[in-house]
């Protein structure tokens, strides 16, 4: 099991693919030119499926006067003690939240707000407000709701590679299901939604390289679309207001 400093500086790392070597589209090629690195088994394992802690930290501009500390902690190897300096930094720093508002929970109804502004909002809206809580129950108990009308029970542990048709398992990884934790936590200011989605993400991220996929072109996990759609859930439960939070959980919350 992941730390907290660890299981952030990992939704870092998701957030940090396209940049850190892997285009977006070469999800969807399928031929590469004979100089690209996309043709380098090893370089594909190393670089993007399974990127090392050292290979992470290496990544990052740490020449800044107030990340000394980060910088010293990876240059000793110790990266939980870095992840925890590399959060107090941006816990620090002041900046604005934002949550992505919907109309209902319906797709296609985006729309960026602050926070407060977010929790206003719904709690003028009765029953959209009981729609975000009950959906946000049953994640708690791992029955999800995985795309369109699709509800699915995994008892004691989500299987990410749970079968659920050839498109279905694409629109699964897109993780627009987990929303309603960051609206739960958002609107009742518990931790145990943002808990939940910590879990869940630790278990997919675990999983993520034993997913097989249904297009032969087309990588579950590191397709683009769902790069997109996933990053912005995780930067949102990641950068969620520290009210939503106590204790160390407040201490190690950072931003991007």
């Amino acid at each position: 099991m992941f730390y907290r400093e660890e299981i952030e500086m990992r939704i870092s790392l998701m957030v940090l693919l396209l940049t850190l070597g892997f285009s977006p589209h070469g999800a969807a090629q399928l031929s590469f030119s004979d100089s690209s690195r996309m043709r380098d088994p090893a370089f594909v394992k190393d670089r993007i499926h399974e990127i090392s802690d050292i290979e992470l930290w290496t990544s990052l501009d740490l020449d800044h006067p107030d990340l000394k500390d980060v910088r010293s902690l990876v240059q000793m190897r110790q990266f939980k003690d870095a992840a925890a300096a590399w959060g107090n930094y941006w816990t620090g720093k002041k900046q604005p939240t934002y949550v992505t508002r919907t109309d209902h929970l319906l797709l296609d109804t985006d729309l960026l707000m602050g926070v407060e502004a977010f929790r206003s909002d719904v709690e003028q809206s009765t029953d959209e407000r009981d729609t975000i809580l009950a959906r946000a129950a049953m994640i708690l108990q791992n029955t999800i709701r995985v795309w369109g009308d699709s509800v699915y029970r995994f008892g004691d542990r989500v299987d990410f590679n749970r079968e659920m048709g050839q498109s279905g398992k694409y629109g699964f990884h897109y993780w627009w299901w987990a929303r309603p934790l960051i609206m739960a936590a958002i609107l009742k200011g518990d931790q145990v939604y943002t808990a939940k989605f910590d879990q869940l993400f630790n278990s997919w991220y675990e999983q993520r390289n034993s997913i097989t996929r249904g297009f032969p072109e087309l990588d579950v996990v590191y397709y683009e679309l769902g790069l997109g759609t996933r990053n912005r859930l995780f930067i949102e439960n990641y950068a969620i207001s520290t009210e939503c939070r106590n204790g160390a959980q407040a201490a190690s919350l950072h931003g991007l």
